[in-house]
């Protein structure tokens, strides 16, 4: 009997060893892949402790840190204009917390400990190392101007930048702290250097701003404080240098020339320009919708998050983009215009357009969706969308598949066949 249990444990931690290495090679470009890994060798390590009566798991030192972290995200559930939302991400933070629990548990030596995280390294190098190539062709395409975002190739930008973060920290404290050869520390500096490379591509803030924290506090617990003061001044001089213009020209087309009529200069960040009639529309990345008459400001409309474009949709509706994914309806009156209704794309957003009274998003995450504008005037408070068209890929060949996700009986069906 205590060898039959002995081999099932053996056999358990082979599992783990198995679902570690998973959740490490994809830690940096798969989510999916990633928590069959990460809840593979938990349920594993929940089962052997149950056979074994004994617990794996040991303290970190992050228990008082993590407690308070717990306490936050309840408050801002609470809190939270949206509770549903707010809680979901509750639960996904807290069900991701015993991560590091779970690597201490499943790590039996040093040995493994430098084995894990030779895999953890060597996987995130090769991503890094697709992800510049594709940086490199979306820099090419002029898309970082028009996006203002790193390419989303595995993951959301967002998501890559704090993944990304942990791996420059850690190849910088090797770097920093390792005592080992010139060769060793050639490859230590490659590899900090195309992963900050990488994080810089990404373009966003949170991923600068952790990797940044980290190294300022290797560098403190180092005493390294010349470093520390040239990376400090490096910074400072470069937010000194920085301008932010953000400027709109009108220009006179004639047959034979191209002459300046007018410009406008804004706080924010104008990021989508709509002529209409006597007036022109601003969608500002940082300061909502301006509503420009006659060379002045006439309104400006606030949103939850950045406005990126402004169409026309009918008669005398129109759609606001977010850089969230939402869309706001609204009516003009006048020379003003008031919010009627929101529009939510389940997923990531790639494109969107309006035709015969109908506006196509198409996502990532959920294909392509359609609204109907009919619809929308009969029912202006539904905050759903109409209709939703799923295209599914069978084998070479697409096949049709409808899902109406309105609170009304009335929707119209759409169906497409590609």
């Amino acid at each position: 009997m205590f060898e039959k249990k002995n081999t099932i444990l053996k056999f358990i931690d082979s599992a783990i060893f198995i679902f570690i290495v998973i959740f490490l090679l994809s830690l940096s470009n798969s989510i999916f892949v990633n928590q069959v890994g990460y809840y593979g060798a938990l349920l594993l390590i929940l089962i052997k402790t149950a056979i074994s009566k004994q617990n794996p798991f040991v303290k970190t030192g992050l228990e008082f840190a993590l407690v308070w972290y717990i306490l936050a995200e309840i408050l801002s559930t609470v809190l939270s204009s949206n509770p549903a939302a707010s809680f979901h991400n509750l639960l996904k933070h807290v069900l991701l917390i015993p991560v590091s629990y779970v690597l201490v548990s499943s790590t039996n030596s040093f040995k493994d400990a430098k084995t894990f995280f030779k895999i953890y390294i060597g996987a995130t190098l090769i991503t890094v190392l697709i992800y510049l190539y594709f940086s490199f062709q979306h820099y090419l395409d002029n898309l970082y101007g028009i996006t203002e975002s790193g390419p989303s190739i595995f993951q959301y930008p967002i998501t890559a930048s704090e993944i990304l973060s942990f791996t420059v920290i850690f190849l910088f404290a090797f770097l920093v702290n390792e005592k080992t050869s010139i060769k060793n520390k050639i490859l230590l500096l490659l590899g900090f250097s195309l992963s900050l490379l990488a994080l810089l591509s990404t373009y966003k803030r949170t991923g600068w701003m952790g990797a940044a924290f980290g190294m300022v506090i290797i560098l403190m617990m180092k005493k390294q404080w010349k470093l520390l003061a040239a990376g400090i001044a490096f910074i400072v001089i470069f937010i000194i240098t920085q301008k932010n213009i953000s400027e709109v020209i009108v220009y006179n087309i004639e047959p034979e020339s191209i002459t300046k009529h007018s410009s406008l200069t804004t706080e924010g960040k104008a990021y989508d320009v709509y002529p209409l009639q006597n007036q022109l529309v601003i969608a500002d990345y940082n300061y909502g919708l301006k509503v420009i008459t006659n060379d002045s400001i006439n309104q400006n409309i606030s949103f939850p998050s950045a406005a990126i474009s402004f169409n026309h949709w009918m008669d005398d509706y129109y759609l606001v983009g977010l850089s969230d994914t939402r869309f706001i309806l609204l009516r003009k009156n006048k020379n003003t215009f008031e919010k009627i209704t929101e529009l939510f794309s389940p997923g990531y957003t790639y494109s969107q357009t309006i035709k015969n009274e109908y506006f196509y998003v198409l996502d990532k995450d959920s294909g392509l969706t359609a609204v109907s504008y009919t619809h929308l005037r009969a029912h202006e408070t539904v905050l759903d969308l109409v209709c939703r068209l799923l295209l599914e890929k069978k084998k070479t060949q697409y096949k049709k598949k409808t899902s109406i996700i309105a609170s009304s009986t009335q929707t119209k069906n759409i169906s497409a066949i590609t």
